[in-house]
């Protein structure tokens, strides 16, 4: 297969699910309708690549502690195999913010409507990476400690597997972030039928409040989803 490159000079070989460096604001992407309190914009504050990128933040008068912000993409198309994710994000405030969430959910129709769904979540006050597991629980990653630092750029890739269309638990393969790679092999998320629901793709970005009174905020740039490898 012939490797292709995509701004900003990313390699990759398969097709293009997801690409986005939010230079023309970004209207394909949605305040995640569970989280009533989020609020998107796209600005040049903090910009990795281009002159924008994407807040995602808890717009509410009054922020309380637990409150989750969450952003979504959907895309119309259904995925299978590998699946890699490059994304860069920053969290201006490592004290406002208690957990940042990178997921991902793939809807496909086979003989069945099948939901699979991996995530990963960044624990800030314990500098921890942790992952959605078969049971919709969140756990502690091994080997994933992990001292990330408010207020600069941090490139994180994801590599995942969807498997089949039929019913079967998605898989992780490899988390990689700021260079630290650590395999999540034999590791699984979570995959359920469901009675109705729209094939699709969907990426989904978010922080949570860490205290009453402070808005958790995170920084998304320069955003590839692609079936196959980066």
């Amino acid at each position: 297969m012939i490797t292709r490159l995509v701004p900003p000079e990313v390699p990759y070989t398969g097709r293009i699910v997801i690409a986005d460096n939010f230079r023309d604001g970004a209207p394909v992407w949605e305040a995640h309708p569970n989280y009533p309190d989020t609020e998107i914009w796209w600005q040049g504050i903090y910009v990795l690549s281009g002159w924008r990128s994407l807040c995602v933040k808890d717009g509410s008068a009054s922020p309380s502690a637990g409150t989750v912000a969450m952003a979504r993409r959907r895309a119309p198309a259904v995925v299978g195999g590998d699946v890699a994710v490059q994304l860069s994000f920053l969290f201006p405030s490592a004290s406002a913010t208690s957990y940042l969430y990178f997921a991902v959910l793939n809807i496909a129709h086979y003989e069945e409507r099948i939901v699979k769904q991996l995530a990963l979540r960044y624990d800030v006050a314990n500098s921890m990476w942790e992952y959605l597991d078969s049971s919709l629980s969140y756990q502690a990653l091994e080997g994933g400690d992990q001292q990330l630092d408010e207020g600069i750029w941090h490139k994180l890739i994801l590599k995942l597997n969807f498997g089949p269309p039929q019913f079967r638990l998605p898989a992780y393969v490899e988390l990689s972030c700021d260079g630290k790679e650590i395999d999540m092999s034999g590791l699984n998320g979570y995959a359920e039928v469901v009675a109705s629901d729209v094939p699709r793709f969907e990426v989904q970005i978010g922080c949570q409040n860490a205290a009453d009174g402070s808005a958790a905020s995170v920084y998304i740039d320069d955003l590839i989803v692609v079936e196959g490898e980066l």
